[in-house]
């Protein structure tokens, strides 16, 4: 019996008013029928309807609040101290858009974050950090130095270290709400002797690792003027799309919508982001993380020099033959 559809009968048929007597439409719902003549909403549409909503989260309130779980939250008592980006959409606990989520993460000198492995692509984007400072993949280790990009595709081991002597700081993204969704979620703890931490054996020219400042400086993303694009990464990940955008101090990119969940994270400089023609919320800056849900006109302008990255769920959509752009 679905008590579901029991909830929504009378609903349905008081607002409705289908031919037959209300037992009848009773003993469907009892038996977990819903009669497709008798629906309050259609199941298709002419075009991608508003869910998730467009929403700023700051980098400078995240750090206070990752310092403070510092002295509350060792990391003995979680395999990752992060704060997840939840988006505000009614009834949403967990995704950032509605098939990735974001968050902030901290590790303090001397930690370990141990490995594990799991189904979901994963990725993070270096906010604070030096060379003593890095991640462990599949036993090779990858230097996490600001503006890197370090990624764990599916099913990779995985861990974080920090051997400095200053809090590290970045964010991940990971196409989590997806593989749930679909219900491919695996996850393997691991145990202390899977993933050696390989502390003199960097191999920061990794095809899992990207250094953003010298992608912008050798491809000119802010020389010309105007905005320019920069896909990374392209294919190791096959449900995650990567771009660095770069937006030249006084230009704008172009309003767009795309058939694809956008995060957008600040690697440097300050802009504004305009949804549906309003300026959402105050400038954001370095470290700080924009969600553009699916199907929204959006635009950046730049205050100053504005260096951008995008990870979208595009190749999704892509695959499945539902990717539009502008129409």
């Amino acid at each position: 019996m679905s008590k579901t559809l029991l909830r929504l009968v009378p609903e349905t048929l008081d607002q409705l008013k289908p031919n037959g007597p209300r037992p009848y439409y009773e003993d469907l719902a009892s038996g977990s029928f819903l009669p497709g003549w008798a629906r309050l909403q259609p199941p298709l549409w002419r075009e991608p309807q508003s869910n998730f909503i467009p929403t700023i989260w700051r980098y400078a309130d995240a750090r206070v609040a990752l310092e403070r779980a510092g002295d509350y939250v060792p990391m003995e008592q979680t395999d990752r101290r992060n704060l997840i980006m939840v988006n505000p959409v009614e009834e949403n606990r967990y995704g950032t858009t509605r098939n990735l989520v974001a968050a902030y993460q901290m590790i303090k000198p001397g930690e370990v974050a141990a490995a594990h492995r799991h189904t979901p692509n994963a990725l993070r984007l270096i906010l604070e950090g030096d060379r003593n400072v890095f991640t462990t993949v599949n036993g090779k280790r990858l230097d996490m130095m600001p503006g890197d990009i370090v990624l764990t595709p599916n099913w990779h081991w995985h861990s974080h270290a920090n051997q400095g002597h200053e809090t590290a700081y970045w964010i991940d993204f990971l196409d989590v709400p997806l593989v749930q969704n679909l219900e491919g979620m695996f996850f393997d703890p691991g145990n202390p002797e899977v993933e050696a931490v390989a502390a003199n054996q960097s191999a920061s020219h990794s095809p899992l690792h990207f250094s953003s400042g010298e992608i912008v400086a050798r491809d000119g993303l802010l020389k010309d003027g105007k905005p320019a694009t920069m896909i990374i990464a392209k294919g190791m990940m096959r449900t995650i799309g990567l771009e660095l955008i770069g937006v030249p101090a006084g230009s704008a990119t172009a309003e767009c919508r795309v058939m694809a969940n956008n995060i957008f994270a600040v690697v440097g400089g300050r802009g504004t982001i305009f949804v549906d023609g309003k300026e959402l919320g105050e400038p954001v800056g370095r470290g700080d993380v924009v969600a553009m849900p699916i199907w929204r006109k959006h635009r950046f302008e730049a205050m100053d020099d504005l260096v951008l990255f995008r990870v979208s769920d595009a190749p999704v959509y892509e695959a499945l033959g539902l990717y539009r752009e502008n129409q």
